[in-house]
């Protein structure tokens, strides 16, 4: 972005000019709270974890991200306001190291890297942390190959001669100068605009050093003990000027090339947002996720299909996971779409990103990239024959009632109670009736909550096996008061509406300003998913007819 002055002159602009591809000589990250390393002052701290760029220094001038500059202030540190983000990296091929802090997903005790804390989704680690600019992951030796593009949809004239505007950095020990990166902008039919830019990052100064573990690219990942170890931090930075990019041409850029030399490390490419607009990428794993939760663990190896929508339910882009269960969407331009998840034969949805517990993850894209992932797994019958599972108010306590035909190697059932159907806690257990834990009999189960919540109770069962593995029954709910006890979410509405906290049989309704009912169902669970996307942006009521005859009524907001 161009520094303003009272007065330009020639010489001023000259100057401005020259300070374009310059080493970083410092850089400031929010490691511990905060932390700052230079080239010839190398802080003896080694980060060892996710820590995120808050700022760097180029000549006399350090630029902040925008990460945090409240932390900048609070240390005192000097700085010209910016704001950068990493470029949105789609995919990148299964080879290279996967590299993070020696203590990321804790480690301590754990020679042998288990548990794993990584997924094989390894492009994420190029754009994870505040505004993609984690330095404590990143990609080691990434494998040459065909150039990653990134469309830009604006580029400002601007921004020539002024502050930083493209961040590279190696994390590991540098290539040898014959093997070097390749930058450069093109136009519409591919060909660069202005120059090319080859970068020899032997030649920069180390600004820091790091403390990591790596995970070889497999499903999951494999922990890489030889690895381990302290890497050099290096930092450069470059002007649009030193692409060849003047007043006269910049209109010609629609992308941003980066062809790997194959032995670079990085924890991640930024830009300034002032001087460039990105496109954006969506991206995720289909993970084989059997305890539900944030989807985590293998991903799914046999190709599942993943659909982008717009905001009026219209397919954009169809695709299918790889062999590691990731997929990628990119170039995507700002605005609300949703992803949805042909969910593979025999299998169930355990969860996804967004907290939800359906194939369904709506996405809005503005200057960032996005990341919706579902967690998947093959129902195995519950080693119970559960009859039955109601419950009942009892004054102001919850009453829970359900009863087994039969059970196998039971110990018993620990209650669990949620005020949102997404954040579980246990309340309680009630141990087994049947000897050893089997029986071929009726057994009838009782507990009673003597302290449920003011607002919707959700409750449901969670079965233990005598080895300690586990199922969970269907959701139940009692709701003490119906019109503080329903969850709409989110409001406004963008493409579809969750209501939490129906009972079955309920009729839902909702209707237009005029009065005109546009959408009807009759609730058969607890947690109802409506799709909305076709109704036109503007205010609606939501009003639910109890079984009892008694309507409750939510005011809600659909935006465009």
């Amino acid at each position: 972005m161009r520094q303003l002055f009272l007065t330009i002159t020639v010489l001023s602009v000259l100057l401005l000019q020259a300070k374009a591809q310059t080493n970083v000589t410092g850089i400031y990250t929010d490691y511990n709270g905060f932390w700052h390393s230079a080239a010839g002052n190398i802080n003896s701290v080694q980060p060892d974890n996710s820590h995120n760029l808050l700022a760097f220094k180029v000549g006399s001038t350090t630029y902040s991200t925008g990460v945090n500059d409240g932390v900048l202030l609070t240390n005192n540190i000097a700085f010209s306001a910016a704001e950068f983000k990493a470029l949105p990296v789609a995919s990148i091929p299964s080879a290279g190291v996967l590299g993070v802090g020696y203590n990321y997903g804790g480690f301590a005790g754990q020679p042998t890297g288990q548990p794993v804390p990584v997924t094989n989704n390894f492009a994420t680690y190029l754009m994870d942390g505040t505004q993609g600019l984690d330095l404590g992951t990143g990609i080691y030796n990434s494998p040459v190959g065909a150039e990653r593009q990134y469309t830009v949809s604006s580029a400002n004239a601007s921004a020539i001669g002024g502050s930083p505007d493209i961040i590279i950095n190696q994390i590991g020990q540098p290539p040898s100068s014959t093997e070097n990166d390749i930058l450069r902008f093109y136009d519409a039919a591919g060909n660069t605009v202005g120059n090319t830019v080859t970068v020899d990052v032997s030649t920069l100064p180390i600004v820091g050093i790091g403390n990591w573990k790596f995970y070889q690219p497999a499903n999951p990942p494999t922990y890489e003990a030889g690895l381990q170890g302290v890497r050099d931090i290096r930092f450069l930075t470059f002007d649009l000027s030193d692409f060849g990019i003047t007043a006269a041409n910049i209109g010609n850029i629609t992308g941003f090339g980066h062809t790997l030399s194959g032995k670079s490390d990085q924890a991640f490419t930024a830009y300034n947002s002032a001087s460039l607009v990105l496109y954006q990428t969506i991206s995720g794993t289909v993970h084989i996720n059997p305890d539900g939760g944030t989807p985590s663990g293998p991903g799914y190896s046999n190709g599942a299909i993943i659909t982008l929508l717009d905001n009026n339910n219209n397919v954009i882009a169809t695709t299918t996971t790889d062999g590691s269960g990731n997929y990628s969407f990119p170039n995507i331009a700002p605005g609300n779409y949703t992803i949805r998840l042909s969910v593979p034969s025999n299998y169930a949805i355990t969860g996804a990103s967004d907290g939800g517990i359906d194939n369904l993850i709506t996405v809005s894209i503005t200057n960032a990239p996005f990341t919706a992932s579902f967690g998947i797994v093959i129902p195995t019958p519950l080693p119970i024959s559960l009859l039955n599972f109601d419950t009942y108010k009892k004054g102001k306590s919850a009453l829970l009632l359900w009863a087994t035909a039969k059970e196998q190697n039971n110990k018993g059932f620990e209650i669990e109670r949620s005020t949102d159907s997404k954040n579980w806690v246990t309340i309680g257990f009630v141990a087994t009736q049947a000897e050893n834990g089997n029986s071929n009999i009726k057994s009838d189960y009782n507990f009673t909550d003597n302290n449920p919540g003011n607002a919707q109770n959700f409750y449901r069962l969670k079965q233990v096996d005598l080895d300690g593995t586990y199922e969970y029954s269907p959701v139940r709910l009692i709701a003490f008061d119906k019109k503080n006890n329903i969850n709409i979410y989110p409001n406004p509405i963008i493409n579809r509406v969750t209501i939490a906290g129906v009972q079955v049989g309920e009729k839902i309704n909702i209707l237009d300003v005029s009065g005109r009912i546009v959408y009807q169902e009759t609730s058969k669970d607890v947690i109802v998913n409506i799709p909305l996307n076709k109704l036109s942006a503007g205010n609606y009521l939501i009003t639910i007819i109890s079984i009892d005859g008694s309507v409750s009524s939510y005011k809600v907001v659909k935006s465009k």
